[in-house]
């Protein structure tokens, strides 16, 4: 049992990687003593068990052959896991495509390996040379985004599989079966102008918490150094928060932030430094560029590109006053904007950069085609954790957590890529802003999503157009947002980047064609670009409109609501 609490990087890689298992794992014998042994860490982090590898199973237990008692033992094993909320059965219609489970797993790697670390439970060797094989044809931010477990032969204890082929050695200590391969080949050199991803780590840098010695008075001296020795004047202050304040520059472009002594720590010089290593180019993103330091050799703070636009919280997210500045805005614009905001999200994931904070105060929005990421200090790299975070992007299963003392997974930076979607398409309303709710965090705790999925009901749908908002988003939309906040839901993997990315620009793509919008308010077949529209979606289907007759007395659905909610009120 040694073995099993000295073994922290697989203890540590249950807790964050996305893990699937394969049936080969399922029927050894130790698989029931595994689950025990590991049950605190898959109890936050659920074992996938492909609907894929359930049917092997079945159909092995079907045949009764020497496995039979082995096969129900795995079975019984499995839905002990499934009832104890430690594992889940998940499978979809494509999974028919694929010959067996072997198959299935490698090409749900394959796809999402650039998204999600995996870590895969399988005593199959040509499964994990398939998987190794995989590991070795992209850009991999580590050594552990993507690992393997099995049963050792002697002992029946599980360990992390390595790939062994270029030892020459098998996984039993025996020389290797294979014939000789060609050397692996080198890996490129970092092209000119490409940013390299940041390393994928599992634990929070320690001694971040000390506080840096600064005496100079930097505003009074009005200006600092980079690390070379050029001095930077500081001019204007623009803007001043908890953690620092923002200087112009006389550096064309270039902003500084200075941290306030408080807040200057051996956290964020090393945090800042380590960023400062990457060249990120995107244009939205204001990344630093270089750290900063005063006349003392002492570090201050950082230069950032310049950025301009209203914070999405108080513009497209107050959509009265918004429509007031902006008339022509439609639904169109806001899907526009959502794409552009997603891509900027995408490009820092693949950098193996993680947000944190999703905070719309910090998505400067120009026009629909530009937006800006200030504040990218803040941001969760390495093993140095995003700190803070607003209540309403914070994944269920990490409200009223120490953010400052963990670091964030993937899986819950898609909780709030998925809140920033919903609140883009209905301006401003949280996903479980419901009748009769409660606050920010209980909503988000229950899961309690109001707005239906064709026949998948829901109760409690805010009054007033944010109905009719919901009704004019495309299905794909929909599903997706069901998806990612409904209760039924709840253990399944979010959506990722890409995969709104895809379903956003087909929404684009059908909001382009004029025989499928109008604009309201008046009722017709299609989807009506108003940002708030005041009608449900009417579509021609099969020969006949749905879901109802379009109204004929020329009063839209929204003034038929406030006339029920006024009847309502003079009956009490």
């Amino acid at each position: 049992m040694s073995e099993l609490t000295t073994n922290d990087r697989m203890r540590d890689a249950f807790k964050t990687h996305k893990i699937l298992a394969h049936t080969s794992f399922l029927l050894h014998g130790r698989f029931d003593q595994f689950l025990k042994d590991y049950f605190p860490e898959f109890h936050g982090n659920l074992i996938i068990v492909p609907k894929k590898v359930v049917q092997e199973l079945q159909r092995i237990e079907k045949e009764k052959d020497h496995r039979f008692q082995t096969v129900q033992e795995a079975l019984h094993t499995i839905q002990f896991a499934v009832d104890k909320m430690i594992a889940e059965i998940r499978g979809e219609d494509s999974d028919d495509d694929c010959t067996d489970a072997a198959h299935l797993i490698s090409n749900v790697v394959g796809q999402n390996i650039a998204q999600h670390s995996f870590l895969v439970l399988t005593n199959d060797r040509t499964l994990k040379e398939r998987l190794y094989a995989i590991k070795r044809g992209g850009i991999i931010g580590s050594r552990n985004c993507l690992l393997v477990v099995r049963f050792r032969p002697k002992n029946g204890l599980p360990h992390i599989w390595e790939h062994d082929q270029a030892q020459g050695i098998s996984g039993q200590g025996q020389p290797a079966k294979t014939t000789p391969t060609q050397p692996p080949r080198a890996r490129p050199s970092p092209k000119a102008g490409i940013p390299q991803p940041f390393s994928h780590t599992f634990k929070p840098e320690d001694g971040v918490a000390t506080l840096l010695q600064a005496k100079v008075d930097v505003e009074k001296a009005g200006c600092v150094y980079l690390f070379k020795g050029k001095q930077v004047r500081l001019s204007n202050k623009l803007a001043s928060g908890g953690e620092g304040t923002v200087y112009e520059t006389d550096q064309p472009g270039l902003l500084c932030k200075i941290y306030h002594p408080g807040r200057l720590t051996e956290g964020s010089r090393r945090k800042i430094e380590l960023m400062v290593t990457r060249r990120v180019s995107h244009p939205a993103i204001c990344w630093p560029t270089e750290a900063v330091r005063d006349s003392q050799g002492v570090f201050r703070g950082f230069l950032m590109s310049q950025a301009s636009g209203k914070p999405l919280s108080h513009g497209l997210f107050l959509p009265k006053d918004w429509l007031s500045k902006h008339p022509n805005w439609t639904r169109k614009d806001s899907v526009r904007l959502a794409i552009r905001i997603l891509e900027g999200i995408d490009y820092l994931h693949r950098m193996k950069v993680l947000l944190g904070d999703i905070n719309p105060m910090n998505i400067l929005v120009k026009d629909a085609n530009t937006v800006f990421f200030v504040d990218c200090d803040s941001y969760q790299v390495e093993g140095f954790p995003c700190p803070v975070g607003w209540i309403n992007f914070v994944a269920p299963e990490i409200q009223g957590q120490d953010f400052s003392r963990f670091l964030r997974t993937p899986e819950h930076e898609l909780f709030a890529v998925a809140t920033l979607a919903f609140m883009i398409m209905m301006p401003g309303k949280t996903p479980y802003s419901h009748q009769g709710g409660e606050d920010g965090a209980a909503n988000i705790k229950k899961m309690h999503f109001p707005y239906p999925l064709g026949e998948k009901g829901s109760k409690g749908a805010p009054e007033g157009p944010w109905r009719f908002c919901w009704s004019h988003l495309s299905y794909p939309l929909k599903e997706a947002f069901y998806q990612s906040f409904h209760s039924g839901s709840k253990g399944q993997l979010r959506v990722t980047v890409s995969d709104w990315l895809r379903r956003f620009k087909k929404y684009e793509f059908d909001l382009s064609q004029s025989a499928r919008v109008f604009t309201g308010p008046k009722p017709d077949l299609g989807f009506d670009l108003c940002l708030l529209p005041q009608n449900m979606k009417y579509i021609l289907k099969n020969g006949e409109v749905q879901p109802h007759a379009i109204p004929q007395d020329g009063e839209t659905d929204f003034q038929r609501v406030v006339k029920r909610i006024a009847s309502a009120s003079r009956e009490v």
